[in-house]
């Protein structure tokens, strides 16, 4: 199978319902945001398999975005069908981050300064997926009939990879 089909030449691109729409168009920016912060993820999961942070951390975090990743497919299917494919973003998958934000909250110090990114590379990295989730937030908002839970979702994450990234950086993970 080729990679290049030729069809985006033109400045198109074809959605899952096989709609053809400019790769300039809000769809594409939040499928191309959301594929970054997956990309992002990635990065993530890979410094924390280098080991800079403490076993069980490091299981949780790479178990946590991996939960994450898949999610955030669900969000580019329903992007990517038109809205058409409902349903897959489920209240519980709310719910499922609210209770892991909570539970990193249980273990980190109150927070009483602004954060600033850099305690360590996967710190740093977390942050970077934080802010690529708030664009792709924000450029979802401005679809048309965009399911509630897409946006909720990509919210909780945004919220999440902050906690994240505060677990990442907490003195307890240097080594």
């Amino acid at each position: 199978m080729k990679i290049y089909t030729r069809k985006g030449d033109n400045g198109t691109t074809g959605l899952r319902d096989g709609k053809r729409v400019s790769k300039s168009s809000i769809e594409i920016e939040v499928l191309g945001s959301v594929d970054e912060l997956v990309a992002n993820l990635g990065l993530c999961k890979a410094l924390c398999l280098e080991g800079s942070i403490d076993e069980a951390s490091r299981d949780f975090l790479v178990k946590t975005i991996e939960q994450l990743q898949k999610l955030l497919m669900k969000v580019m299917a329903v992007v990517a069908s038109s809205g058409r494919d409902t349903g897959l973003i489920k209240e519980e998958d709310l719910k499922h981050i609210e209770g892991i934000i909570d539970k990193v909250l249980e273990i980190l110090p109150p927070l009483n300064q602004f954060v600033v990114p850099g305690a360590n590379q996967l710190e740093a990295s977390m942050h970077v997926a934080r802010t690529v989730c708030r664009r792709a937030e924000r450029r979802a908002v401005s679809l048309k009939g965009v399911d509630p839970l897409v946006l909720a979702l990509l919210n909780r994450t945004s919220d999440l990879l902050f906690v994240l990234a505060r677990l990442a950086g907490s003195k307890r993970n240097e080594k």
